[in-house]
């Protein structure tokens, strides 16, 4: 019977614990993904979990806060044609009008000339809310990297770009987030 050293057993155990951080992921490797916030919230935060150098895949973490004003979330929509972009290009999404990102997802596509996800966002209105002065951040991951991007306090996501490397076989991300206004409606009378 073999036994393994007091330090090799801490060796497993930590890279066991620090392999996903203590994240749930909402899906597998090559396996689609979908997730939307409940009603009333934005996205708050994305991960994306590259597993190895040479993965061709990531895991995905989107977690969500309270809508600005816990504001309600109104007209919902996943874009207009199913995917932003195409496969192995750039992509660009914004959320049409003043919606803003309350979900993501993809599918993955590996077909024999193609190793690849299609990506897709869920779109809200905030009641009584508009977005303004929105820019985009720098690119949150290198190629074959994870990507950890916390939206900054008292701001919201409202869209996305993406470009892809066919050398290295994998996307960089950047988002635009922007800061939100209340308005009052009127009624006449």
């Amino acid at each position: 019977m073999t036994f393994l050293s007091p330090y090799f057993k801490w060796v497993i155990l930590f890279a066991a614990v620090t392999l996903n951080n203590g994240q749930d992921f909402q899906n597998k490797l090559f396996a689609d993904h979908r997730f939307t916030c409940p009603p009333g919230q934005v996205v708050s935060e994305i991960v994306g979990d590259v597993q190895g150098m040479f993965s061709k895949d990531r895991r995905w973490i989107v977690t969500c806060k309270d809508a600005p004003g816990n504001a309600k979330t109104t007209n919902c929509q996943w874009n207009r044609n199913n995917y932003v972009g195409c496969v192995l290009s750039t992509m660009l999404y914004q959320c049409p009008g003043d919606k803003v990102i309350t979900g993501m997802g993809s599918d993955y596509k590996d077909e024999p000339t193609i190793s690849e996800r299609q990506y897709m966002f869920y779109c809200c209105d905030v009641e009584g809310h508009v977005p303004h002065s929105c820019e985009y951040t720098t690119f949150l991951n290198k190629y074959q990297g994870d990507l950890n991007y916390k939206v900054p306090k008292g701001k919201v996501l409202r869209g996305a770009y993406s470009f892809y490397l066919k050398d290295g076989r994998d996307r960089r991300f950047k988002f635009e987030f922007c800061e939100m206004d209340s308005y009052k409606t009127t009624t006449s009378g």
